[in-house]
């Protein structure tokens, strides 16, 4: 919607593809979703200069939200990702997003973090090894 606009503008001044273009713009503005839902589910964000423990995880927890969302639409963290690392990470995003709007229970707190340790981990030991989805065939 606003970003369709600066989008269309973009890609003609540029002489680029409009869908692809557009396909960029959404995954850039995809990462900013979760933002109005985070400031009505933890309204001590709007106190931000004041850093108390009630400002600094919900602030944690959203950029770390936006890092999983920027993640899974690009598919690259510390190396390009399968697509069945993609699909987790998507469903970090679906833990995030529930993390984000229950911040009173702590459940989706363990899913969100535990999954995304794990991952990480997961990608720092294999890190060196192109990923099975972009992997050259052997030459016959």
């Amino acid at each position: 919607p606003p970003v369709a606009v600066a989008s269309m503008a973009a890609a003609m001044l540029a002489g680029a593809p409009r869908l692809q273009t557009d396909l960029q713009a959404m995954k850039l503005a995809l990462a900013t979703f979760p933002i109005p839902f985070a400031f009505v589910y933890s309204p001590s964000l709007m106190s931000f200069p004041n850093l108390g423990l009630d400002v600094v995880l919900p602030l944690m927890y959203v950029v770390l939200y936006q890092w999983v969302v920027a993640v899974t639409c690009y598919g690259y963290y510390m190396r390009d990702l399968a697509n069945w690392e993609r699909w987790i990470f998507s469903g970090i995003c679906f833990a995030g997003f529930m993390q984000i709007t229950s911040p009173q229970t702590r459940d989706w707190d363990i899913v969100f973090g535990v999954s995304f340790a794990i991952m990480t981990l997961w990608l720092f030991l294999t890190r060196n090894r192109p990923s099975l989805a972009f992997a050259a065939k052997p030459a016959e």
